[in-house]
């Protein structure tokens, strides 16, 4: 597949001869998983194919609501990626119903996929200009990673801290700026110690979260504070651009 992706970006033509066999063959499942498996992510080149694969999976998965809430997710994601938002979101609410019941039955298995679609849906309502609703969906997302994040910090602090600068953005966005200063100081505190012990994974997201919290403390006029943030962030863009 990576050498069929080469060739798909040389040639676009060839993208859509190999969506066309997959429709015109109908594989079996057992194919369309081995196709699935080899599939690089992401890909552009490919998304097309990724769209008609995870969709005939999602469908075979009927019986199973866990296997197809992930082949619904990976359809969002491929859905997105060719410019179809409005089925893209269509597939990632679907994903969402479907690991809110998961979760429900067992927590401990499913809260972690569900926190991950429900953020995803709240990517994918922005995108689409679902302001109110996408800052639902990004408080929610906080939320069961502020839980997750309390159960097991190494694992799920990243994805809070993730969580609140995208809150921040969203709350920038609806003129809620008090509530996004707050989500912005927030993701820098949790950047901060994830970039001190590992500052090759997570500088970069600390330098994109302090970008976040000075436009935001700029909106209240707090200049030194914001040239203090501007001052952090320098040597963090230059040890960014070092590793590029």
């Amino acid at each position: 597949m990576p050498a069929l992706a080469v060739a798909v970006e040389t040639n676009p033509a060839v993208g859509g001869l190999l969506e066309h066999a997959l429709i015109a063959a109908g594989p079996g499942e057992t194919v369309l998983r081995r196709i699935a498996a080899d599939l690089p992510y992401p890909t552009i080149a490919l998304a097309g194919t990724a769209a008609i694969v995870h969709t005939r999976l999602a469908v075979l998965a009927s019986g199973d609501p866990s296997r197809r809430a992930s082949h619904l997710t990976s359809l969002s994601n491929s859905l997105g990626d060719i410019g179809e938002r409005e089925k893209a979101l269509a597939a990632i609410e679907e994903t969402v119903a479907l690991y809110r019941e998961l979760a429900a039955a067992r927590p401990d298995a499913f809260r972690p996929e569900l926190a991950t679609s429900v953020n995803t849906w709240s990517v994918s309502l922005s995108e689409l200009g679902q302001r109110e609703e996408s800052l639902a969906a990004a408080e929610e997302t906080v939320a069961l990673y502020r839980e997750l994040a309390a159960a097991r910090p190494d694992a799920f602090r990243p994805d809070l801290a993730r969580s609140l600068r995208n809150q921040s953005a969203y709350l920038s966005h609806l003129g809620q700026r008090q509530e996004s200063l707050a989500a912005a100081e927030e993701a820098v505190a949790l950047y901060r110690e994830l970039a001190a012990a590992r500052p090759d994974a997570f500088r970069p997201a600390l330098a994109s979260s302090l970008h976040t919290l000075s436009l935001a403390l700029s909106h209240f006029r707090r200049r030194e504070e914001a040239v203090a943030v501007n001052r952090e962030l320098v040597p963090q863009q230059a040890t960014f651009a070092r590793v590029q």
